[in-house]
């Protein structure tokens, strides 16, 4: 799993549409589609709510093509380049690849995105899983 940063709200109560790309329009984009299903949970070792994204299987060969784009752009451009998780057009989130680290990503399963409470979690699992 990546881990995502802090989500503070992103609307209403209706479907919510998911976009995840690089910045600079790097792809390939993921969308709700590539998603197999999304939870609220709470992180055991910091005890921060979160939800989870887990991709399936087209979705986790779309994430390793954009974690490897986006590790290429940061080391052509010399700087950390960013992943955004927009809900609604909201942007919720900015990891990022690391190219010192991660020069080559590897496949992952699911993203875990941090959000600001445990409701909040459970309201965005429940419009993205609609």
């Amino acid at each position: 799993m990546i881990a995502a940063g802090l989500l503070v709200g992103c609307g209403t109560s209706h479907r919510a549409t998911l976009r995840i790309s690089g910045e600079g329009g790097i792809g390939p984009v993921l969308s709700r589609a590539d998603l197999r299903s999304v939870r609220a949970a709470v992180d055991p070792n910091k005890s921060q709510p979160d939800i989870l994204l887990e991709l399936t299987p087209n979705g986790q060969r779309k994430f390793l093509g954009l974690t490897t784009n986006v590790a290429r752009a940061g080391r052509r451009r010399h700087r950390l380049v960013h992943i955004l998780i927009s809900v609604n057009g909201r942007v919720i989130s900015k990891p990022y690849v690391d190219y010192h680290v991660s020069p080559n990503p590897f496949p992952y399963k699911g993203i875990v995105v941090d959000v600001a409470s445990i409701r909040a979690a459970h309201d965005l699992a429940a419009r993205l899983n609609r």
